[in-house]
């Protein structure tokens, strides 16, 4: 019998990162329908969707372990993301000739990368592509503990929060974007790594106060429609309505998008005739987007003949996600799982 996690978090990360890679395959293919355009940019949000599922896993293992002393939580995280993406700052900086000295890709910015601070530190945020997101989640993972305590107490604490995100946010888009007044470093930091937040903290809420939503599965299902539709169409911003174009509403309505969108998953059975399948990718879902970038240098669509346009895209990207795939097998057995292993032995030892 599959647990909770198993049966719908990792299929919900298959769909996560086939969803990041045709957003960046798509890239480089300038003439897509523009329906298909939509969707393929619309696709990128699955970080956040990585993001909803990391809150909600985190809050199932808490519940599971009943975690007495917090450092094993944070062994545990630390040995999960570390081993597979220092080899990533070490080997994308070699393989792609990216010189340390220069000011973009700096010491200070491999530094930062090594100890997870480069959301704040602008100059190390492509040392690995992609990189920004890994130290969001840390970022979260460093204050998880405090977050699940808080919201458990009083979930009026995440209200206030998410709206003081919003409210700041306005203000930097008043004075940098508008007026010029302050560093764009400042607005970039909140933009990619503080604002991302909202994700990780309504997520956890739904998933600590499960009465706030609806449990049907087809009000669940419908409502997951409509908000599909609204969210594609804001983070597109194909419409005049200013509201829906801000950045921070387009992350809630892209986050209770993900979190009805892993209900469904939850609830339907659908899930038992594609869970082996998304299962797997979903399994190595980590090292899938750490990898893809260079699976995308070395298989060049210029090298396949592919046109520009969406049959090619299509093939292009089922090309890149095989590959990736095949490649992330080696990169999880013998990286992420070793990693994963030394956590266990140390929290072991220490006792």
């Amino acid at each position: 019998m599959k647990s909770e996690r198993e049966n719908y978090l990792d299929v919900g990360r298959g769909v996560a990162i086939i969803m990041v890679i045709l957003a960046h395959i798509s890239q480089q293919f300038q003439n897509l329908n523009i329906y298909l355009r939509y969707i393929c940019d619309y696709s990128a949000t699955g970080v956040q969707l990585f993001f909803t599922i990391s809150a909600i896993s985190l809050c199932i293992s808490y519940n599971k372990r009943n975690e007495k002393k917090v450092r094993y939580f944070f062994i545990r995280r630390f040995f999960r993301i570390a081993p597979l993406y220092y080899m990533a700052i070490l080997f994308y900086n070699n393989f792609f000739n990216i010189n340390i000295l220069n000011y973009n890709n700096s010491i200070v910015g491999i530094l930062s990368n090594f100890f997870f601070i480069h959301g704040f530190v602008s100059e190390g945020w492509n040392i690995v592509p992609g990189g920004w997101s890994i130290a969001t989640e840390m970022t979260f993972y460093l204050f998880f503990p405090l977050l699940y305590i808080l919201i458990n107490k009083n979930y009026l604490f995440i209200v206030y929060k998410i709206f003081i995100l919003i409210l700041f946010y306005f203000i930097l888009y008043i004075l940098v974007w508008k007026v010029g007044l302050l560093n764009s470093k400042i607005s970039d930091i909140f933009h990619w790594t503080i604002i991302q937040f909202i994700v990780f903290e309504v997520a956890m809420l739904f998933y600590l106060k499960r009465n706030i939503y609806f449990t049907n599965f087809y009000i669940n299902f419908i409502t997951f429609i409509i908000l599909i539709i609204i969210s594609i169409i804001a983070w597109n911003e194909i419409t005049s309505i200013k509201i829906l174009n801000l950045y921070p509403t387009k992350l809630l309505f892209i986050t209770i998008t993900s979190i009805l969108f892993l209900e469904i998953l939850k609830r339907s059975e659908i899930i038992t005739k594609v869970n082996y399948l998304l299962t797997k990718i979903g399994k190595y879902s980590y090292s899938m987007y750490v990898s893809h970038p260079l699976l995308v240098y070395l298989i060049n669509r210029d090298h396949l003949n592919l046109s520009d346009n969406n049959l090619d895209m299509l093939i292009y990207n089922f090309v890149i996600l095989f590959s990736t795939f095949c490649f992330s097998f080696f990169l999880y057995n013998f990286i992420e799982k070793k990693g994963i292993e030394i956590g266990k032995i140390l929290i072991k030892k220490i006792g």
